[in-house]
């Protein structure tokens, strides 16, 4: 099964720290270091490593931090046939500061507006084989433009938004499938349309979820020794496509998901402890989820 994926990639500059410091403080950098990064980039990763295959519609700048980015995706098997480096643009990219022993992160990025994917850009071709449609929101006219395209050829659209854009409150009633962390739930969400399903991904407390018509479904996370919580929420992601395109209920679904993301946690940077099938549903069989 094939996931079309639309959204950030960037480079991550890694640096952890022996704490994260306030406002005006000093931290000590232990080590360093630069990996591929980004909300999509990550979610596509991820489902490549559970076993479907993904689509990538990548944008980066033509310099050597594209190029490492467009190697390290290429080497991970998606399939990039839409994606461009575009001339005398720089590429994302992302500063990231972790704590060592508890893996809590802080995120710095841009995102050059040069790397916009457009409306006009999104082709019938794209979809072709496609299960399922999965967006990061960050380019509206291209986001609206694939869920319509999505939702014509009877697709579940799956969303990870994480940040408010003009164009959100427009998009928000396309998704199928919301995935939200909680500090963007807290700003408030529209109630759940017939037929959608939200998600609020909670860290280390887990996840819950509803539907218009359902109860709401709370899944705790599972206990793991967090190097690094960077790449937890794309995982979630990955971990959520798998078991949607696989029929499971939405309770597997969350526990999948969770399972996912708590070994991803376990290495330094956002890719680099996405976890292939074996481990995840090995911690599903013998983990206890935190309750």
């Amino acid at each position: 099964m094939i996931v079309l994926g639309l959204g950030n990639s960037c480079l991550d500059t890694l640096l952890e720290l022996d704490h994260l410091p306030r406002a005006g403080g000093k931290a000590r950098v232990l080590r360093h270091g630069a990996q591929p990064g980004g909300q999509a980039a990550g979610a596509m990763v991820g489902c490549a490593r559970l076993g479907l295959q993904a689509r990538f519609v990548l944008r980066t700048g033509d310099d050597a931090a594209g190029e490492r980015q467009r190697t390290a995706l290429t080497a991970e098997g998606l399939d990039l046939r839409w994606a461009k480096a575009v001339p005398g643009a720089a590429s994302a990219q992302a500063i990231i500061l972790t704590a060592q022993g508890s893996g809590e992160r802080i995120v710095l990025y841009r995102t050059p507006p040069e790397l916009e994917v457009r409306a006009e850009e999104m082709e019938a071709a794209m979809f072709e084989g496609v299960a399922a449609l999965f967006l990061d929101g960050k380019d509206g006219g291209a986001c609206l433009q694939a869920a319509a395209m999505a939702r014509e050829r009877g697709l579940p659209v799956v969303a990870d938004l994480d940040c408010r854009y003009p164009h959100t409150p427009t998009l928000l009633p396309e998704i199928g499938h919301l995935i939200v962390p909680e500090e963007f739930a807290a700003q408030g969400l529209p109630p759940a349309r017939a037929g959608q399903t939200v998600v609020v991904t909670r860290g280390a407390a887990g996840a819950e979820a509803w539907t218009a018509d359902g109860p709401r479904i709370a899944a705790p996370a599972f206990p793991v020794n967090a190097v690094d919580t960077t790449g937890a929420g794309d995982a979630f992601h990955a971990g959520y496509l798998v078991a949607l395109l696989e029929g499971r209920r939405l309770a597997e679904r969350l526990a999948f998901a969770n399972a996912t993301a708590a070994l991803a946690c376990t290495a330094w940077g956002a890719q680099a402890g996405l976890p292939r099938r074996a481990p995840v549903e090995a911690l599903l069989q013998t983990a206890v989820p935190l309750a």
